[in-house]
């Protein structure tokens, strides 16, 4: 919450994409049985493939399965799960916060829309940031108000 945005002069979350983790699981169950169970019947080369999907679906479910949104008095950074895509804005370049709700068919990960590029694991929730630039950004979380508080106190 926002007290302890002033007891410690910085916030920091990560939200899980929990259907985010369970669509890429799912998927890759799904692509597994078909290989066990099709094993005899597809050339090797076809199978190894198939693993590499596996191994790949494993890998964007680990990479996109979370978001994490940290905020400073100097900048706001996020990045998707270990570390990937991270973004920093300077806060001096930052003019407003606000929690936005998104549309539903933006749909999740990287996107560009007619509101800027949105970053985005789970929900329709998020902050959007408008730059001196003009630019903004939209950065899904499930703490919307806090997020935004978080940037603004450093606004004012």
């Amino acid at each position: 919450n926002i007290f302890t945005v002033y007891l410690s002069q910085m916030y920091k979350h990560k939200q899980v994409g929990f259907l985010t983790r369970i669509v890429f699981a799912i998927s890759s169950i799904v692509l597994l049985t078909n290989v066990l169970f099709t094993k005899q019947l597809i050339p090797p080369f076809v199978e190894y493939l198939m693993y590499g999907g596996i191994l790949m679906l494993l890998i964007c479910g680990w990479v996109f399965g979370s978001l994490t949104v940290a905020v400073d008095e100097d900048e706001i950074k996020h990045w998707f799960g270990p570390g990937f895509w991270r973004k920093t804005y300077q806060m001096s370049n930052v003019v407003s916060a606000k929690p936005v709700v998104n549309k539903w068919w933006w749909g999740w990960g990287i996107r560009l829309t007619p509101h800027g590029w949105l970053y985005n694991v789970s929900g329709l929730d998020a902050v959007e940031l408008e730059l001196v630039s003009g630019k903004r950004i939209r950065i899904g979380t499930d703490e919307p108000e806090d997020f935004s508080d978080a940037v603004n106190v450093y606004l004012s």
